[in-house]
């Protein structure tokens, strides 16, 4: 898992229906959303995706957190999403090489971003952060068409070569005057005007980040489209421009087998299933998944 909630990694097994599942969540939501957006699917989505290495059980098993276990399957590269960035960009396990070169990529095709993505919202908030201390050597980059000596990832180095292709001072000169500003309200839009909506999740923990995001984005759209964990999907959003702080999820009951453990005062820890959940009463979900059949409080 990837710690996120907790702070704590679990392992736990998983297959192919797990990735098959993540699949299907991200193409509902993708539908979901051009429904309500126009042009959403009309350009390329800003990520900051990185990967963790692999490592191994004695017995030979691949040990990643969930998501870089999708990132390296087959099913990540069915997805074909346009995003800015190339899969080396994506695949380098040196978080600070791998922003980098996704930073120099959305700026030097910063015309065609019409969205961001990240799995959580601290991760853009960190991702501007970076932003926030690296823009002077990204636009010494794109003004003399050379990539920084200290990004020593081979696949990173030729990929993004061939996006940045060569000078571009007039692009570094606009960055600069921007990034130069004393205030760095609606930053997001600034770079790149053509953005529609930022996409994540916003729910839990994640929405203390909520006043930060509509600062540096000129309060654009926040979509936290899905209701995930590393256990299972959970349920997507149907009403994607609702405001975040009332979101709510529709579950989807083939991810898995759901339960539900009444956490009202005085309950006596019933527990029902999901036709038998009352509306105005609080529960606590239960998840047994697909692979390992293990049966998981998650503590939301």
């Amino acid at each position: 898992s990837s710690g996120t909630s907790g702070g704590k990694q679990k392992f736990f097994p998983t297959n192919n229906k797990y990735f098959e599942n993540m699949a299907f969540i991200l193409d509902l939501s993708s539908a979901i959303i051009s429904k309500y957006v126009d042009g959403a699917d009309e350009g390329k989505v800003m990520t900051f995706l990185s990967t963790r290495p692999l490592s191994t059980t004695p017995s030979g098993l691949h040990v990643a957190p969930a998501i870089t276990g999708f990132y390296k399957s087959d099913y990540f590269e069915k997805e074909n999403v346009p995003y800015q960035s190339p899969n080396e960009v994506i695949f380098c396990v040196d978080s600070k090489q791998s922003m980098f070169c996704h930073f120099l990529c959305a700026l030097v095709q910063r015309e065609e971003i019409v969205s961001t993505v990240a799995s959580f919202a601290s991760v853009i908030v960190l991702a501007i952060r970076f932003l926030e201390t690296h823009w002077k050597e990204l636009c010494d980059n794109i003004r003399s068409g050379y990539i920084s000596e200290w990004i020593t990832d081979f696949g990173c180095r030729d990929s993004v070569s061939n996006i940045l292709k060569g000078p571009n001072p007039q692009l570094a000169d606009l960055i600069e005057h921007e990034c130069s500003r004393t205030s760095w309200e609606g930053m997001i839009t600034r770079l790149w005007p053509n953005i529609k909506f930022i996409q994540t999740i916003v729910s839990g923990q994640m929405s203390q980040y909520i006043p930060v995001l509509d600062f540096y984005s000129n309060k654009l759209p926040l979509i936290s489209s899905y209701y995930l964990a590393s256990e299972t999907m959970f349920g997507v959003n149907v009403n994607p421009l609702c405001n975040p702080q009332y979101v709510s999820y529709t579950f989807i009951p083939s991810m898995s087998y759901f339960e539900f453990l009444l956490v009202d005062e005085g309950n006596n820890d019933e527990i029902v299933d999901l036709v038998e959940v009352k509306l105005g009463c609080f529960y606590e979900p239960l998840v047994t998944n697909h692979f390992g059949l293990y049966r998981y409080r998650m503590g939301d």
